[in-house]
């Protein structure tokens, strides 16, 4: 595997899509620990926009938020550096608790850790949104991780997130519902 930067060993492929690939690496700058890795292939010519606009989350500080280590270009590519995160997404918990009953019968995650969970993903959600005046475009329960002791982490803020002015979103289109698009159009 690749050594960027004499810094990060790439070890294996975690995942894919179709532009992207996460790595887990270790940071032989940091005492050799765990990072991810993630690589983006650029399809327009924007790539340095894009940069810009991520090197921002690197800035961001909150126990509930995936944080992000370092951010860089290579041969067009664009590399985001962050630690690895325990525990499971959120959409695998949900549905691995309510299949673990024996009895075949619905079985609902009690309404005291429903609200430990959501009130940390509030937490999260406002922390981006008034001091960092960034909004999550694709927040789902695969973005969303927690671990044994329902800690929370909101990740892969990067190329969804945008910049967030009270009653004056300016963002890529694409990426909302049909039905909001119709609103905002005419």
């Amino acid at each position: 595997m690749a050594n960027y930067f004499n810094r990060y060993n790439l070890q294996k492929q975690i995942s894919t899509s179709k532009s992207s690939c996460v790595f887990l690496a270790k940071d032989q700058l940091i005492d050799n620990i765990e990072v991810c890795v993630k690589r983006i292939e650029f399809i327009d010519k924007n790539y340095k926009c894009h940069y810009t606009e991520t090197n921002n989350l690197t800035r961001m500080r909150h126990i509930n938020i995936n944080m992000y280590l370092d951010i860089f270009t290579y041969e067009k590519k664009l590399y985001i550096v962050s630690h690895t995160i325990g525990g499971e997404t959120l959409e695998s918990f949900i549905s691995n608790y309510s299949s673990s009953n024996i009895n075949n019968s619905k079985k609902y995650l009690p309404e005291i850790d429903a609200k430990i969970i959501f009130s940390q993903l509030r937490d999260a959600i406002m922390y981006s949104h008034k001091n960092r005046n960034l909004a999550h475009l694709k927040l789902n329960l695969r973005n969303i991780y927690i671990d044994n002791n329902l800690s929370i982490k909101v990740s892969n803020f990067h190329l969804d997130s945008i910049t967030y002015e009270p009653n004056n979103y300016s963002y890529d289109l694409r990426f909302n519902a049909p039905e909001v698009n119709k609103l905002i159009l005419n």
